[in-house]
């Protein structure tokens, strides 16, 4: 995710982006003799056949301020439980501060103990072993607050959320993420890959965003004759939505259909071309480019949404970005990076969160070759790999350290032993985790033949020291 900060910071959710602009750099130092990555099978690794299955329907008012949903969710776990774990991160510091709330109104389970205003535990009525499917019903309502940089707002004709329903926060082999949420405004999330499909029933003559580009078409209406549309991703951790009047444009790049949309409000006043050039154009090369460097993009389509009221900021979701109105060349290329890390490779947002945040600016300085633009950073005070917690009570330093100073620590290790070598690496890494919540060590495994690069990443903090 992006977000602006003070000095060039373009950060956003499940997951944001920094672009730190500084003085002159020190050179890179030289190439390392290149060395050869290990074999491995690139192919990505398939999804669990027994993720959840979520069923979402939205049903925005015509203020275009307050969304009323239900979810139906079927969950296999691969351990025993004995409660059922959703996370409400609405209502989290940041978001909450800002407007944004969600209260879920009704509730199959009975609710057990709660941890704070983000977490709900529903009581089982017994324990349930692994593997036996259990089955949620949830309604809830959504609170917009106006127009705000967030992944929650909304302005007089158009509204958007993100994580805007109870997110179900079971992790594979580890149980129920329960990190506490942040109050610095970026991601804490922790999601699993699920099936997603979502309805949304908007006001007449919107239009609605939230799924693959095909989806862009006459809706069938509502009963009460309001229209609604309908998305399907079998392969989401969370699911992000806009509507509204929008302009948009449909191409392919490098076989991917893409929409790219542009609010009401950001064309009012300005040439709507000037937003599709741009964000067309850092669309195209960067998703060429991470194509290339991490594997195929691993969505079925890619829709991209500019905003005018997130400003320089982006928010990705699994094959959905929200922009906003300028820095296309770092916000473009740094959110579609979170593609392939946090959408295909997932990690604890809350625990790991440079596992993401510094491979999307990583991603995003190779992208625009601009590799030796946050190395003065490696000399910054920090441990790369600290929690959101630790961020928490050191704001001013998390997108130093986390995006500009994680960034470097990949692009110094890059350089050790060879771009070859490292890019080979990296893809090993993507296909290995795909579809899962990645750790560092699970990092820290893939670079086991390279001694070197884990000796970068433990003295940056990115890796704990042995």
């Amino acid at each position: 995710m992006r977000r602006a900060l003070a000095v060039l910071l373009v950060c956003a959710a499940p997951a944001c982006t920094v672009g730190v602009r500084r003085a002159a750099s020190p050179s890179p130092p030289p190439h390392a003799p290149t060395a050869t990555a290990p074999a491995c099978d690139t192919a990505y690794a398939k999804p669990d056949p027994k993720r959840p299955v979520i069923r979402l329907a939205f049903d925005l008012d015509d203020a275009h301020a307050r969304v009323t949903g239900t979810e139906h969710v079927v969950f296999t776990p691969d351990l025993p439980v004995t409660e059922v774990v959703f996370r409400l991160w609405p209502n989290g510091p940041a978001s909450r501060a800002n407007g944004a709330r969600l209260d879920v109104t009704v509730m199959s389970l009975p609710p057990a103990l709660s941890e704070g205003d983000t977490l709900l535990s529903l009581k089982l009525p017994a324990p349930s072993p692994a593997g036996r499917a259990i089955t949620v019903d949830l309604d809830f309502v959504l609170t917009l607050p106006r127009s705000d940089t967030d992944r929650y707002g909304h302005t007089a004709r158009t509204a958007w959320w993100a994580s805007g329903h109870p997110l179900l926060a079971w992790v594979r082999g580890a149980g129920w993420a329960r990190e506490p949420a942040a109050g610095v405004l970026g991601e804490t999330a922790t999601s699993e890959v699920a099936d997603y499909d979502v309805t949304v029933t908007a006001p007449a003559g919107d239009t609605v965003l939230g799924g693959e580009a095909s989806d862009l078409a006459p809706a069938p209406t509502s009963p009460d004759g309001r229209p609604s549309s309908r998305f399907h991703n079998a392969l989401a951790r969370d699911v992000a939505v806009a509507v509204g009047p929008f302009e948009t444009r449909q191409v392919r790049v490098a076989g991917v259909p893409v929409l790219v949309a542009v609010s009401a409000e950001l064309a009012t006043g300005t040439d709507a071309e000037a937003v599709f050039g741009p964000v067309l154009e850092n669309v195209t090369s960067a998703l060429r480019s991470h194509a290339t460097r991490f594997g195929p993009y691993p969505f079925p389509s890619l829709t991209v949404v500019a905003l005018d009221a997130i400003g320089g900021a982006g928010v990705e979701y699994p094959g959905f970005v929200f922009v906003g109105s300028r820095r296309y060349d770092l916000v473009v290329p740094h959110e579609l990076a979170h593609q392939w890390f946090y959408g295909l490779v997932g990690d604890d947002q809350a625990r790991d969160p440079w596992l993401d945040e510094a491979f999307a600016t990583y991603a995003e300085q190779l992208a625009n070759d601009e590799e030796d633009r946050d190395l003065a950073s490696l000399d910054a005070r920090g441990d790369v790999g600290a929690p959101m917690t630790y961020w928490d009570r050191n704001r001013r330093d998390y997108g130093t350290i986390v995006y500009a100073k994680g960034a470097a620590a990949l692009l110094s290790a890059r350089d050790e032993i060879g771009a070859a070598a490292f890019d080979g690496v990296i893809r090993c890494y993507v296909a290995a985790n795909a579809f899962r919540v990645a750790t560092p060590a699970d990092l820290a495994r893939a670079f086991a033949a390279f001694p070197n690069v884990l000796t970068i990443l433990r003295d940056t903090g990115a890796l704990p020291k042995p």
